[in-house]
């Protein structure tokens, strides 16, 4: 998959910031509160063209998933934890390795919609190093649910990423609801997990 790095929106090193509080999914660096949305939207944070960001009762899985409400048209942005972010440790033995990012979308049934899924990467000194882009994931238009993923592979020097991942849903229009749930941010590996897990 190809990966694009945009340009960086500040320079400067970042402040210690928070990590995400579990319970994790074997595998998924997203905790359960970020990524099933059964407590409400966890840490994601509207950044652009957002109305509304809570959590609906129209879910792929469980209960409940991540309502987000387009407030005109055009992309809509959602990250996790906004542009300050939670950070999240990659890259954990020096190389370059790529990560699997993705989520259940629903969106409107029309023509014309995608998802794309970026991670915003910084050095162990806390320098910013720049978004790293994955590419805009066609979304159905029949509005049924669909599975969206992309895989991008971070430079060796990125130790961390804040404020991600970051979400972008294009083709809105205003008042237009985005569901997203199951989320998933992992390494890429052959096989995640094998046998069975219950968290209780």
């Amino acid at each position: 998959m190809a990966v694009g790095l945009s340009a960086a929106a500040t320079t400067a090193a970042q402040a210690a910031v928070p990590e995400q509080a579990g319970p994790f999914w074997p595998g998924n660096l997203l905790s359960m509160n970020n990524a099933d949305f059964e407590n409400g939207p966890g840490d994601w944070q509207a950044i652009s063209n957002i109305s509304a960001l809570t959590t609906g009762t129209d879910a792929f899985l469980h209960d409940h998933s991540l309502k987000i409400v387009a407030a005109a048209a055009g992309t809509s942005v959602i990250q996790l934890a906004g542009t300050g972010g939670i950070e999240i440790r990659v890259n954990p033995n020096g190389k370059s390795d790529t990560y699997r990012v993705g989520a259940y979308i629903k969106m409107p049934a029309k023509s014309g919609h995608t998802t794309e899924f970026d991670l915003g990467c910084y050095d162990a000194s806390g320098t910013w190093l720049g978004w790293y882009d994955g590419d805009p994931v066609t979304n159905n238009s029949d509005g049924t649910w669909q599975w969206a993923e992309d895989q991008i592979k971070l430079p060796s020097n990125c130790t961390h990423v804040q404020g991600s991942p970051r979400v972008q849903f294009t083709g809105m229009h205003s008042g237009g609801f985005i569901y997203m749930d199951e989320a998933w941010f992992a390494p890429e590996r052959a096989a995640l997990l094998i046998g069975a897990y219950a968290p209780n």
